[in-house]
């Protein structure tokens, strides 16, 4: 047996990256860009409103207060989408403004309506503090009445402030999310350059396996394995192009290897252990395909089979539902997206305190399922339950995994841990 270690190693170093292919934004959704972007405009484009309200010079608001209140002339109104207006605002004046609208030349600064007043000029000398009521009126024969000063540049959002044209956008490598597709939309992308995704094989072995939905017979069980990884597939974005269900017959399940021209990636659940109808091994040699292992010191998943033929990539993975699933996601998963493009593979891993005694075994690297918690600045870790490699309710409940060395049999209460993240906690 070799080590989980040396086995990540023999797997990525087999990995080739696929070709990019130019997509629309939408479909490049949990794609991984092929190269990096950048901006091609400034984000803002131009100076707008922030908010609803009224565009001015800060300087016209530089004395004024509720005792002494400033007004202004409102000469107009900006709606976004209208284009910038050419005549710039003069002392004492002011212009409606809607969230979005270009800042006039002459302006400097927003006031929202709500901190607004409004009242004709022959009415200021009765203005106090009990009368000022905020007011939204559309009459532009009225006047604007300011009882603050305003700080130049206050609900003006300015070009450039975001994003300047020439700026490193997103970096080669990235997953393309909803959020990075909203500043991207922003930036007038169409469409991007992404990874190629691996065309990819699943096949299920095993004469005791059922449908779900079909009434089981004496001996049956239902097959987990093909929905949990072709599942675990499409979380990165991967739709099997072919999903086979295989008897225990060696030359079914050879034709099923053989007839795989043009496939990237070949993934086979069953066959792997040492049992009379584990066949996967014999075929593979017979085959001619080059075996780079086969059995890793490691728990659950100790079977796992890991082949190259010309520039396909072949996993053999456990038949155990428990062990398929744990060794997809830890030696799988980072090929697949290694060979997408992403610019990082594997998930991301804490130090975290121990609640429970985590008992694991000398030799060999143990994947607990794990609950995780993040409480009071630091990360806490506990089995999720029994850890039996058909113990599908505790991979169910888990979040995470929590990751004991060969070196050591148990970790104790309150010792530290390393832990890996199956999802982001709050």
């Amino acid at each position: 047996m070799i080590s989980a270690s040396e086995a990540h190693e023999k797997i990525l170093a087999s990995v080739r990256s696929l070709s990019s292919e130019k997509v629309s934004l939408i479909d490049a959704l949990y794609r991984y860009l092929a190269s990096s972007l950048l901006a091609p405009i400034d984000l803002p484009v131009f100076d707008h409103s922030a908010m609803d309200g009224y565009a001015l010079c800060h300087h016209d608001t530089e004395v004024a207060s509720v005792g002494h209140p400033v007004s202004l002339k409102i000469v107009g109104t900006l709606a976004a989408g209208d284009p910038l207006r050419t005549t710039p605002l003069q002392p004492g004046q002011a212009i409606r403004i809607m969230t979005g609208a270009p800042i006039p030349p002459g302006a400097d600064a927003v006031i929202p309506f709500e901190e607004c007043v409004m009242g004709s000029s022959l009415d200021m000398r009765q203005v106090s503090q009990e009368s000022l009521k905020p007011v939204s009126c559309q009459d532009l024969t009225q006047m604007l009445v300011v009882t603050q000063p305003l700080k130049p540049g206050r609900h003006v959002r300015k070009v450039g402030e975001d994003i300047v044209e020439g700026e490193l956008v997103l970096s080669r490598g990235t997953r393309i999310t909803s959020r990075g597709i909203a500043l991207l939309s922003s930036l007038g992308l169409e469409h991007v350059w992404v990874g190629a995704k691996p065309k990819t094989r699943v096949i299920v072995t095993g004469d005791e396996l059922v449908k779900p939905g079909v009434p089981l017979k004496e001996g049956q069980i239902y097959n987990s394995n093909g929905p949990s990884i072709v599942a675990a597939l499409e979380e990165i974005g991967i739709t099997p192009d072919e999903i086979l269900w295989v008897r225990d017959n060696e030359k079914q399940l050879e034709d099923c290897f053989k007839a795989s021209p043009g496939v990237d990636v070949i993934l086979c659940m069953g066959g792997v252990s040492a049992g009379d109808y584990d066949f996967v091994p014999k075929i593979l040699a017979k085959m001619g395909a080059e075996i780079l292992f086969h059995k890793i010191a490691i728990k659950p998943g100790k079977p796992l089979l890991f082949a190259r033929f010309d520039q396909q990539l072949i996993f053999g993975l456990p038949g155990n539902p428990v062990s398929a699933w744990v060794t997809f996601d830890r030696f799988v998963r980072p090929a697949l997206l290694k060979m997408m493009g992403a610019g990082e593979c594997m998930r991301p891993r804490r130090l975290a305190r121990a609640t429970e005694v985590c008992v694991g075994s000398l030799g060999k690297e143990d994947y607990l399922r794990a609950t995780l918690q993040y409480c009071d600045g630091e990360y806490l870790a506990r089995p999720a339950g029994p850890q039996g490699s058909a113990r599908l309710k505790t991979l169910a409940d888990a979040n995470g995994v929590i990751l004991i060395p060969e070196t050591k049999d148990r970790i104790g209460i309150g010792e530290s841990v390393e832990v890996e993240l199956w999802e982001e906690l709050p």
